[in-house]
């Protein structure tokens, strides 16, 4: 019995004494623990809105812009945002994630459906419009993401910096029929100002970049 207590109790001194030449090894490599505490706080996870992208599933101010002249009244707000890099002639809504022409009087005129689709898709990339490609004539939903109720005419966000005819129809890229298409008026109270007249007639049209804007007529 004396002889196996002898033995492990030489195991256990042994296991020590390497623990020790251990420590001692640690000790003279310059080994240190570190510093539990990261050398920088944390950063931030919050995103601007400029970098969320838009969802329609949302509610932004637009009378929290700036008052002009320098940007335009209404640029600048929760909602809408007057693309400096295309003179404040472009908007981007926040909401939609659509860029719209800030205004819609100047650069528009009254044409036939099919010729408003054309006067999109080949000249609005010109000039003050920044020479980009892709705008298109805008679809009855992405038109009426626009409207306010109970406000105007117009119709829009107020506080909003949008410039439009409140004389005549706009013409959308979406058909009521082969020959019928639906136009929105901003002169009236919304549910009452939207009409689906031939495409032959000649209305104002509102170009609008990205989304995905379709119609199967």
């Amino acid at each position: 019995m004396a002889t196996i207590h002898g033995r492990i109790t030489n195991v256990l001194l042994a296991l020590v004494l390497l623990a020790l030449l251990a420590v001692l090894g640690m000790l003279a490599s310059g080994v240190r623990s570190g510093e539990l505490d990261p050398d920088n706080p944390p950063a931030s996870t919050m995103k601007s809105l400029d970098e969320i992208p838009g969802s329609w599933s949302r509610m932004l101010p637009a009378d929290d812009g700036a008052p002009g002249p320098d940007p335009p009244a209404g640029c600048d707000s929760s909602r809408f945002d007057c693309l400096e890099d295309f003179f404040n002639d472009l908007v981007l809504d926040r909401e939609t994630g659509l860029v719209w022409q800030r205004d819609a009087v100047n650069y528009t005129a009254t044409v036939s459906w099919a010729n408003a689709h054309t006067e999109c898709m080949t000249t609005r990339y010109g000039g003050v419009l920044g020479y980009r490609l892709g705008w298109r004539l805008a679809t009855f939903e992405e038109l009426q993401s626009l409207v306010e109720h109970f406000v105007g005419p117009p119709p829009l966000p107020p506080g909003h910096p949008f410039i439009v005819n409140t004389d005549n129809f706009y013409w959308t890229a979406t058909s009521s029929s082969a020959t019928t298409a639906w136009a929105f008026r901003f002169d009236g109270t919304v549910g009452t100002n939207s009409a689906d007249p031939p495409k032959t007639n000649e209305y104002y049209y509102w170009c609008v970049r990205g989304g995905q804007g379709y119609d199967g007529m």
